[in-house]
């Protein structure tokens, strides 16, 4: 099987050795616009009444303010659509570059630097976009005194997927949730809409990125009002693998027989010595939505080659169940020493196992 080309059009990259972009299916973008630089999370959406695939992702150009984090590809939102979920085509928004969400004009709201988004949702007809974002603050961490890096989950919503009006939370800069004592952010939102209540679900670190943690807070009014953050509850000890904690996350309804109503697939950090802090998926079952259980001993889905474009981690997972196949939407980046030879950007697994072990990165056959 030969890989797929990639989409990637980005002038940075056109001398990216192709054997290292298996399963890359939305890399860094044409010259000028919003993606020309880096592109992040991506998020799918089979849009039944246009018949055709969403993807909403964020990105950054390259003349993007200097001051937003390095470390991160968020700064503006993007679109493309796909008829099969793997071609993708820019959509060019009304805003700069093409974007479709840019940050907030207000410097004191909470995504004025910088903004990107970890899950969409069709909730009562509409679309609601869970981001995140950092503002000209500054925070004194382990890499330095950083602006944009005290991170908040905000949310906005869209009755076309295109333009999006931002809803104000009750957090400090608009934000749904204020960053608990002693952590760096509260940020990386992820939503579950059931039983008349919002869980939403949001990462924590502190300014040491020591470990990372979920903290869960729940809303009955639509997002007027949140309960205060409760830390996600393990029903079991970990194997290892997300020993240092876990980052990203979604959550679906359970397709496998396990018995639990819940199905989750996060982003894994590694706790030992020999991997501290390398990223991974695995899967969790839950009946309520707040306590989880491991599903299996390792990973569904890791790293396969170091010197590749997604060799740095795979995180930020989505599975969608597409005819006999399952798709895991996924971000990848490279190690530290390739980020100038190598995009980040969405990739694509598949599998046709019922139990979602064996993923293999997308390639043309």
């Amino acid at each position: 099987m030969t890989s797929r080309p990639a989409r990637l059009e980005s002038p940075l990259f056109q001398n990216a050795p192709h054997d290292k972009l298996k399963g890359l299916v939305l890399g860094p973008g044409p010259a000028g616009r919003c993606d020309d630089a880096k592109v992040g999370i991506g998020v799918p959406h089979w849009d039944a009444t246009a018949q055709h695939w969403k993807l909403w992702y964020y990105c950054r150009d390259q003349a993007f303010s200097a001051q937003a984090p390095p470390s991160l590809g968020s700064g503006s939102i993007a679109m493309a659509t796909s008829t099969d979920g793997i071609t993708w085509q820019r959509t060019t928004g009304l805003m700069r570059g093409g974007a479709i969400l840019e940050p907030s004009l207000d410097a004191d709201d909470f995504d004025s630097l910088h903004v990107g988004l970890t899950d969409v949702k069709l909730h009562n007809d509409r679309y609601h976009m869970w981001t995140f974002g950092g503002n000209f603050g500054t925070a004194e961490t382990k890499i330095g005194n950083l602006p944009g890096l005290r991170l908040r989950s905000g949310l906005v919503v869209s009755d076309d997927g295109l333009a999006w009006t931002r809803v104000r939370g009750p957090a400090e800069g608009g934000a749904m949730a204020n960053i608990p004592d002693g952590s760096l952010y509260c940020s990386w939102p992820n939503a579950l809409h059931t039983d008349g209540k919002i869980y939403l679900y949001t990462s924590r670190t502190d300014v040491n990125f020591s470990r990372w943690d979920t903290l869960i807070f729940t809303s009955c009014d639509g997002a007027k009002t949140w309960s205060a953050g409760q830390p996600i509850q393990w029903l079991d000890q970990s194997p290892g693998y997300d020993g240092a904690g876990e980052l990203t996350r979604s959550i679906m309804p359970n397709p496998l027989p396990t018995g639990h109503r819940w199905l989750m697939a996060y982003t894994a950090l590694d706790g030992s010595a020999q991997r501290l802090h390398r990223r991974s998926i695995a899967l969790a079952v839950s009946d309520d939505a707040l306590s989880w259980r491991r599903l299996y001993d390792k990973p569904v889905f890791e790293i396969e080659d170091e010197t590749a474009w997604d060799g740095g981690g795979v995180a930020a997972p989505h599975l969608r169940r597409v005819g006999d196949e399952w798709r895991l939407y996924y971000y990848g980046f490279p190690k530290a020493q390739f980020d100038n030879a190598l995009p980040k950007g969405v990739g694509l697994a598949v599998t046709k196992s019922a139990d979602l072990r064996g993923f293999v990165r997308f390639s043309e056959g």
